[in-house]
């Protein structure tokens, strides 16, 4: 018998003929939050209604919070790593501040 034959705690993810959510997840190579995003997404009529709608709308606000900062991160370490190279004569830690600066403007700590 497979996982896929059983379902604890009622039938929402079960039709005939239909993929197992968490068999999508894993053929799409999702991550946590996509799923998490997805799973809310298709049973929202046939389990939570709008309360799960608004599950996946929270997922995808932190999900989204989570990929800002991380574009953020990547482009303030581009930015250090520019200054450290072009060999301007600062530390490595005023080179920070003024990259931290840049990229986040009005970060105390650093007056041009």
């Amino acid at each position: 018998m497979s996982a896929n034959d059983v379902q604890v705690g009622g039938d929402h993810y079960k039709a005939a003929g239909k993929t197992e959510h968490w068999d999508f997840v894993h053929q799409h190579d999702l991550d946590y939050f996509q799923g998490q995003i997805t799973k809310y997404v298709v049973r929202w009529r046939k389990k939570g209604g709008i309360q799960d709608l608004k599950k996946a709308q929270h997922f995808l606000e932190k999900y989204i919070e989570l990929e800002v900062a991380k574009v953020a991160n990547s482009e303030l370490q581009a930015v250090v790593e520019q200054r450290l190279r072009s060999g301007a004569g600062e530390a490595a830690g005023g080179a920070f501040k003024q990259a931290t600066a840049e990229v986040f403007p009005g970060t105390p700590g650093y007056r041009k």
